[in-house]
């Protein structure tokens, strides 16, 4: 089984995005990624973000995570 070996945390949203400049605008903002524990501190993230604003927009990201731990 993959999840023997592959541990994923997704994650979904939704907030608000806006542009300045000559055309102010504001809409929606649509996220979702997953998260893959990579030691106890650290973390690969994907994800991507889709936005109705003037048009269709789209941006992906990718990176490294620091993980803070338990807050107990």
């Amino acid at each position: 089984r993959l999840s023997d070996y592959i541990r994923l945390a997704p994650y979904a949203g939704v907030g608000a995005i806006f542009s300045t400049g000559e055309d102010n605008n504001a809409g929606l903002l649509l996220t979702g990624g997953f998260d893959v524990p990579l030691s106890d501190q650290f973390a690969a993230t994907f994800g991507v973000n889709i936005a109705p604003l003037d048009g269709f927009s789209i941006g992906f990201l990718l990176g490294v995570a620091y993980t803070f731990g338990r807050f107990e």
